[in-house]
Order: structure tokens, then sequence, then C-alpha cells
């Protein structure tokens, strides 16, 4: 009976992170993927660990969120924006 908790309770803690993590991973542009690797190992590395009875999702989400691919992306898309806002800062004088 121990085991059943322990898996149903994986499953629902694991469950924002495994969301979490799929959601964060599609939010990265698909050009950068070009440059940083391809989405598809994090996705597959979040399902998987979901499917192990849930709890490896919240590390799999940890390791997604403090890795390099990820701060890369989030870096370039800053300086995207930050582009933008001069671009457009610059076009409306």
């Amino acid at each position: 009976m121990e085991f059943v908790v322990f898996v149903v309770a994986g499953y629902v803690v694991g469950l924002p992170a495994l969301r979490w993590t799929l959601r964060d991973v599609h939010r990265v542009h698909p050009h950068l993927w070009d440059t940083f690797g391809h989405p598809l190992p994090w996705r597959r590395a979040a399902a998987l660990s979901y499917l192990a009875f849930g709890w490896p999702a919240i590390v799999t989400a940890g390791v997604w969120r403090f890795s390099p691919p990820r701060r890369r992306c989030l870096n370039v898309r800053r300086e995207w924006q930050a582009r933008r806002r001069a671009e457009g800062a610059a076009g409306d004088r």
C-alpha cells in the first residue's frame, strides 16, 4: 500500500515540474535551437523522468532550469528584446 501512495504522490507532485519543463523548452525560439542544440532530448528526458514514478521529473526540471543551453537561450532572447525596444524607441522620434 505504501508503494501505491508513493507512486501516486510522485505523479501528482511531478506533474507541475513536467508541465513547466515542457512549456519552458517550447518557449525557446526555434532558431536558437539551431545554435544551442535540439529540444527533443530535453522533452524526452522530461517525459521519461515523469514516467519513472514522477519524482525524477522534479530533478529534470531543476537540471533544465540551471542548464547552460537554457541560460544561453535566455541571454540571446533578452538581447533580441532589448534590440527591438531600442529600434522601437528610435522609430518613435
